[in-house]
């Protein structure tokens, strides 16, 4: 019996030895294969002993046809006393194939992949995960690559297409991404910002349509709806996460419509404009205003109510106004523009006065000045029916005349003033020729010698005093012209057609000229001026004039 025990010992000495040597010639043997050109490499990558790749074919993929398939073998073989879970991945690939070149997947002769995109060119790309094998048992794969033929698309080789890679396994452990949206509008907005792990930094890729994956985390978005995000972790597990936005208003408010209190004329008043437009989305935030379409304001002397808002403009001013309206998303109006012209300056306003002959071509208004909206002046003679007049010349009445001017703006603002203008009576010499006050004979010399000097008619005249001027040579030494001698001056008042001879006044002499005062009653319409019973010789006068003087002498 302990013979029999002794050589049992030694048999399992012997088993043991001979398992030890050949599970590490198998290692061995394991870790020294390397890649050939334009084909796969495989390698084993694990954390834990026991578990066995065994690549059974190689991959050759540098370029394929449409309807072109290529077969790869392997199996995983666990040498474990434990249940072990590992993972299949592609490392260091390099592909220049598009959407049209797919790989599947079989375990055990069952499809775990069907028709995905062979990964991109990256570092690595897990595609079969969290596999559990359990002691001594085998798993077999098979992987196929296939260029997808389309009936409806035309499809030409391209030679310099190529897939590399190496498929490995390894057994870290790994857990679904997480997925988080942020930026979520909780106030109306025109559009968001959405974020997936908005403070995460890992090898995460992001995708929010499932299909292409990047580094890129965010998405503009304009439109309220469901938006969903991807998150894919290095294992390859996606994980999906979604929002609902509902806070998004892209539509601008309707263009406001004015109402201005003076429709943009202009005006001495105060101007009232009201603001108004809608927004049925968001809802109207403001209505504002600008004189530059740079600098916005909101001051309108009232809140807004009923999406209305009023202001009122007191001070002068000629501005367009440029209005637009603001909802709560910030999306804003059309501009409607209206016009504030106010102008409060009363016109200023200076007349002429004194005497002037009846063809006098000066304006009646010497000066005249206006706001900001400009103006006109009218004048009317009160002593003639109102009759408009703007030149002296215009006055057809002799004597003292009411002129009453009015200056007016744009705007309605008046300025009135009253000038009292005198308009000297024509004189008319015997021999046909008319003269008016300052007027000066032109080679011609008036002989008064028994004939006689007529001013007037006239009518409307102011009755009072005047001085009646005659300009010659030797007046004073000429005793005809003496009051009381036999030669006088003398002149004739008409009522009607009955004339009253009056005497000729104050007379005033120098060698050149010689005046004279005559006192016109209140019921005279016509007055003569006449020479008679001259008993010297002829006088000769130069020129002769008539000045109004007041009321009496």
């Amino acid at each position: 019996m302990k013979k029999k025990n002794k050589f049992l010992i030694f048999f399992i000495l012997i088993f043991l030895i001979t398992l030890t040597i050949s599970l590490k010639y198998a290692y061995s043997f394991f870790v020294s294969k390397v890649s050939e050109e334009n084909k796969t490499e495989t390698s084993v990558s694990s954390k834990k002993l026991g578990l066995i790749f065994n690549d059974k074919t190689k991959l050759d993929v540098p370029s394929l046809e449409p309807g072109q398939i290529v077969v790869k073998e392997f199996e995983v073989v666990s040498d474990s006393d434990d249940p072990l879970k590992y993972n299949i991945k592609f490392v260091n690939i390099s592909n220049s194939y598009k959407e049209d070149v797919v790989y599947r997947l079989y375990k055990d002769g069952k499809k775990v992949i069907d028709n995905t995109r062979l990964p991109e060119t990256s570092e690595y790309n897990y595609i079969y995960n969290n596999v559990t094998i359990n002691p001594k048992e085998k798993h077999e794969y098979i992987l196929e690559i296939e260029y997808l033929i389309y009936e409806d698309k035309l499809q030409v080789r391209d030679y310099s297409n190529e897939f590399k890679g190496t498929l490995e396994i390894d057994t870290e452990e790994y857990s679904a991404p997480k997925c988080v949206i942020s930026g979520v509008p909780t106030n109306w907005a025109n559009s968001a910002e959405l974020i997936v792990n908005k403070d995460e930094d890992n090898d995460n890729v992001y995708s929010w349509d499932n299909n292409n994956y990047s580094k890129e985390k965010a998405k503009i978005i304009q439109e309220n709806g469901t938006y969903t995000a991807y998150v894919k972790n290095k294992f390859g597990l996606v994980e999906n996460c979604s929002v609902t936005i509902s806070k998004i208003d892209t539509t601008n408010p309707s263009t406001p419509v004015i109402t201005n209190s003076s429709s943009g004329n202009w005006t001495n008043a105060n101007v009232i404009l009201t603001a108004s437009s809608s927004d049925f989305e968001s809802g109207l935030n403001r209505i504002e205003y600008s004189y530059d379409e740079k600098s916005w304001s909101t001051k309108w002397g009232t809140a807004m109510s009923d999406n209305k808002v009023t202001g009122t403009w007191t001070t002068n001013m000629n501005n367009t106004v440029y209005i637009r309206a603001v909802d709560n998303a910030g999306n804003v109006s059309l501009q409607t523009t209206t016009s504030i012209k106010i102008d409060k300056t009363a016109p200023t306003l200076s007349l002429v006065t004194g005497s002037y002959d009846k063809t006098n071509s000066n304006t009646i208004v010497s000066s005249s000045q206006f706001g900001a909206s400009g103006g006109n002046v009218s004048c009317v003679n009160a002593s003639r029916s109102n009759s408009a007049v703007s030149k002296i010349s215009d006055i057809a009445t002799l004597g003292v005349n009411s002129i009453t001017c009015t200056a007016t703006s744009n705007s309605g603002m008046k300025t009135t003033k009253t000038s009292n203008i005198t308009i000297n009576a024509t004189l008319t010499y015997g021999n046909g020729l008319n003269y008016t006050e300052n007027s000066t004979l032109s080679g011609n010399n008036i002989i008064l010698n028994n004939g006689g000097v007529q001013f007037g008619p006239y009518y409307n005249t102011n009755k009072g005093c005047y001085r009646v001027t005659y300009y010659g040579n030797n007046l004073n030494s000429n005793p005809a012209l003496a009051i009381g001698n036999s030669g006088n001056l003398n002149y004739r008042a008409y009522t009607n057609s009955t004339g009253v001879f009056y005497t000729l006044s104050n007379a005033s002499y120098t060698s050149t000229q010689v005046s004279f005062k005559m006192s016109v009653p209140s019921d005279v319409n016509r007055v003569e001026i006449s020479a008679y019973n001259l008993t010297q010789t002829q006088v000769t006068i130069s020129s002769a004039k008539i000045e109004y003087i007041g009321t009496s002498c």
